[in-house]
């Protein structure tokens, strides 16, 4: 069965979303991969196969897609988040580091504390942003869905009215109306399909804000040790958003064994 080159690397792009967001990267990378000659200049395309490649720890891949990504879309979420990822993973200059930062007040705090602190608050950002944007796209690209599968079952519906039999003789009528029931069960499936959208994006931003409220509790942690009651301190040292290492409060532990 031959199939036309454009439904090919539309379905390849739908799958290689799909399988991107159940955690299935290298069927993700390779479903894009075989959209990408038929819609190279498609700027999601190149953020979800970019993703991809970072979860399948091949940087370079991956820092060649974000750019191209700027590169079609630099105004856009996808081009904007594209350059968030550049220069989080040490491929373009960040911008903000060029500004002058105040001296801070108060007590001096710990270079390898204030290191991690830098690194928490960007990895944050990136990936919260990462979780907004890839909950629009994911919106976008339900209510595309959405309003075609609703056009083509209202049309279905209109071309069964269009051609009819009345009196035991072909009828056509070229301006048919949905009756009120199946005007009623369309309404109900826009609905449902807007609610669908309205969800992606709300969990989303669900996921971002709880990323930033770890990373503020990761922080208050490292900051405050007396934070923990347990007596184990968070060092700096290969802490990050999705890893924590812990030490023993020595001090605490020597007050036990006297008691």
């Amino acid at each position: 069965m031959c199939v036309h080159p454009c439904r090919a690397s539309n379905a390849d792009l739908a799958q290689g979303i799909d399988d991107y967001n159940t955690g299935k990267y290298q069927s993700s990378a390779n479903h894009l991969n075989a959209a990408l000659p038929f819609d190279f200049n498609n700027a999601v395309l190149h953020y979800y196969l970019a993703n991809a490649y970072v979860h399948l720890h091949k940087n370079n891949d991956a820092i060649r897609e974000f750019r191209i990504t700027y590169a079609i879309q630099p105004e856009g979420d996808a081009g904007k988040m594209s350059r968030q990822a550049l220069v989080y993973m040490g491929a373009e200059p960040d911008d903000q580091a060029k500004k002058p930062v105040e001296p801070p007040k108060g007590p001096s705090i710990d270079p390898g504390v204030e290191k991690t602190l830098n690194q928490l608050s960007k990895q944050a950002d990136y990936n919260a942003g990462l979780r907004t944007t890839q909950g629009q796209i994911q919106a976008s690209e339900a209510s595309r869905r959405g309003k075609d599968d609703v056009t083509r079952k209202t049309n279905g519906l209109l071309d069964d009215l269009r051609y009819s039999f009345r009196y035991g003789r072909p009828h056509y009528d070229p301006n048919p109306q949905l009756p009120h029931d199946a005007q009623e069960q369309m309404d109900r499936l826009r609905k449902t399909y807007e609610d669908h959208q309205s969800n992606l994006v709300k969990e989303s931003q669900k996921q971002a804000h709880e990323l930033q409220k770890s990373a503020e509790t990761l922080k208050s942690q490292l900051m405050d040790p007396k934070a923990n009651p347990e007596h184990i301190h968070l060092v700096p040292d290969g802490t990050n958003l999705y890893v924590r290492h812990y030490k023993p409060d020595q001090a605490a532990a020597k007050e036990q064994e006297s008691k």
